[in-house]
């Protein structure tokens, strides 16, 4: 196929990306292996024997692969671990708000905006001290007073 026969993109549309995504860094770290070890794992490359070029690099890609893997690993983990935490601290901050606003219709029926406003602007320690008052509270002054 020469280059008049292929397709080019119309006005208005971007070109099809390469399928190839890693061609490049693949190229690179071909290229610059021991290097690369030498700069992210440092005492990685000083236990290595580098004598015999072919076993070093297998010993090299071997050791690196490893460790990238479990970098990769600890990495993905700690994200998770971060994400997971915040979205159940998240997940129960809005139950106690829909708790109070719940318990405030109850006694006192629906309210009205600044009351849903202050609630969704709320700590989690000011809407359980809440949750606390309304049980006894006989105005809507006394739930919410500093």
């Amino acid at each position: 196929m020469s280059d008049a026969d292929t397709p080019k993109p119309s006005a208005g549309t971007a070109p099809t990306p390469p399928d190839d995504y890693d061609s490049l860094w693949k190229e690179v770290s071909g290229r610059f292996f021991p290097q690369l070890v030498e700069l992210f794992a440092p005492d990685l490359y000083a236990t290595i024997e580098r004598s015999a070029d072919y076993e070093f690099l297998e010993q090299m890609t071997k050791s690196f692969r490893q460790r990238i893997e479990e970098f990769e690993q600890e990495s993905i983990m700690k994200y998770r671990t971060s994400l997971e935490r915040l979205e159940r601290q998240e997940g129960r901050q809005e139950g106690l708000r829909e708790v109070i606003l719940a318990q405030f219709e109850e006694k006192f029926g629906p309210p009205d905006a600044p009351i849903r406003g202050l609630v969704e602007k709320a700590s989690q320690e000011q809407i359980l001290l809440w949750a606390k008052r309304i049980l006894t509270a006989s105005s809507q002054d006394e739930i919410f007073a500093t």
